[in-house]
């Protein structure tokens, strides 16, 4: 089903699932699994298993109507999509670790931050979808929204390479002031970004730091004050 190859002195992991029987699926742990260890995908169909209980005792939930869904859920499936009809309940997803599809926060009202994702560590997708055709995450239309940093968001989208991962496009205000905020932003989400349709190489340089491309920069780790003051 996969196989290994070495990349110079580093073993990257590659995933092929495909031709499989109908009833095959895919826990929620097996996912989250093949994540952590930055599986790389040449090709892929699955599907979650119907069974969302887990051994660890951590919570499941289908996403639905955010407004009366508990509060303790830290595994969600679904498109979870928070907009003005449910921005007040975001509280909600504090305890949210992993998502099993996408992410898309658009078109809320009075949504300042994104405080509500401080537990968020992974978004996966398990669908059959072309390269460079969609986007696991998503910030589009916001009015008030100033503040996107998710601390604890530090394993890539999965499955690796299947697209533009975060698209931050149509807000009011200025989230990501020029080129370095951009790559600070996907060095600390591990995701690949495209702002208001540029990529990170195509914004503004940022000119405090003298140099006009800083994707050769040497990242340090960021202070927790970096992590919530982003940008």
């Amino acid at each position: 089903m996969g196989f290994v190859e070495n990349m110079g002195y580093k073993f990257i992991y590659q995933l092929s699932i495909v031709r499989n029987h109908p009833d095959f699926c895919l826990s929620t742990r097996e996912v989250q699994a093949f994540a952590e260890a930055g599986t790389r995908v040449s090709e892929f169909e699955g599907k979650l298993c119907s069974d969302a209980g887990r051994k660890d005792g951590e919570v499941v939930c289908y996403w639905g109507n955010l407004n009366s869904m508990a509060s303790d859920c830290q595994h969600m499936i679904g498109e979870v999509v928070i907009d003005a009809n449910n921005e007040k309940s975001a509280w909600k997803l504090k305890n949210m670790t992993n998502i099993y599809g996408t992410l898309t926060i658009q078109g809320t009202n009075e949504l300042v931050d994104l405080s509500f994702l401080s537990s968020l560590r992974q978004i996966a997708s398990l669908k059959s979808i072309e390269p460079r055709k969609v986007q696991v995450f998503r910030i589009l239309s916001n009015k008030k929204l100033q503040r996107i940093a998710l601390p604890e968001m530090k394993t890539p989208p999965f499955p690796i390479l299947m697209g533009d991962y975060t698209e931050i496009d149509g807000n009011t205000l200025e989230l990501i002031k020029d080129r370095r905020y951009c790559y600070l932003f996907e060095k600390l989400t591990q995701t690949k970004v495209k702002y208001n349709g540029k990529r990170c190489k195509k914004l503004t340089p940022s000119l405090e730091y003298g140099t006009p491309d800083l994707e050769g920069w040497e990242w340090q780790v960021p202070s927790d004050e970096e992590f919530w003051n982003f940008p």
